[in-house]
């Protein structure tokens, strides 16, 4: 993803994004939500929307872990310049080292500083991936009932535990809570290692311990109402 190239480092796509569908190369929060919405819901869609949270997660997480400090006076701006990004790179495809060198030098820096292009462009990928990954999770658990439909709720289950670990802390949260709905009691054992994890944080297997108690309840209740 880098490498030496003349004055500048060469910053490509990691090679596995080009094989995310349409909805989800959109960089554009409103866009991409439009877009997945208008898909019609089948089985084929909502495996895609699982493919696409375990490869951006995947990604994102291989990704250089860079210093910020060289565009320190960008975050105070941050959602500006992210914004003004994600609309020169309407699509994951478009990611150029040349358009971060471009609002680098339109924001008055040096484009010569060591780590400074770097930072930028990975930083505005993480957060583009990260999001792309919290919304297709969003999906599996909107259509939970699908998933249950075409017996997919075990596959989806063992994918997230595969891959809970490469998610940023605030979207580790949102995944706990996405077990327990989509999965129900069949998530009770991913719920029980999570919340076991030693490496996991203290929160999110307090988290996790919350949901367990979570699905027992409600199965209990489902039971008597039977």
């Amino acid at each position: 993803m880098v490498t030496s190239n003349g004055p500048f480092p060469d910053i490509v796509l990691p090679k596995d994004l080009s094989g995310l569908s349409e909805p989800w190369q959109l960089t554009s929060r409103e866009a991409r939500y439009e877009a997945v919405e208008a898909l019609p819901l089948s089985r084929e869609t909502i495996l895609d929307a699982l493919s696409t949270f375990e490869l951006c997660l995947s990604v994102a997480s291989e990704l250089p872990e860079l210093p910020l400090e060289p565009i320190a006076g960008l975050l105070e701006g941050w959602s500006f310049v992210k914004d003004e990004l994600t609309r020169q790179m309407p699509r994951l495809k478009y990611f150029h080292r040349d358009r971060f060198i471009q609002l680098l030098r339109e924001y008055g820096e040096d484009v010569q500083r060591p780590g400074l292009v770097e930072a930028l462009a990975f930083l505005w990928l993480q957060t583009v991936l990260s999001a792309i990954a919290r919304e297709a999770l969003n999906s599996l658990e909107e259509h939970r009932d699908l998933l249950r439909i075409h017996e997919e709720v075990p596959r989806t289950l063992a994918t997230i535990e595969r891959v809970w670990r490469k998610a940023d802390r605030g979207l580790k949260e949102t995944v706990v809570g996405a077990l327990a709905v989509i999965g129900g009691s069949m998530a009770l054992p991913v719920l029980s290692r999570i919340e076991s994890d030693p490496i996991a944080e203290d929160d999110l297997r307090s988290s996790a311990r919350n949901y367990i108690n979570f699905v027992q309840v409600s199965s209990s209740k489902d039971r008597m109402e039977d």
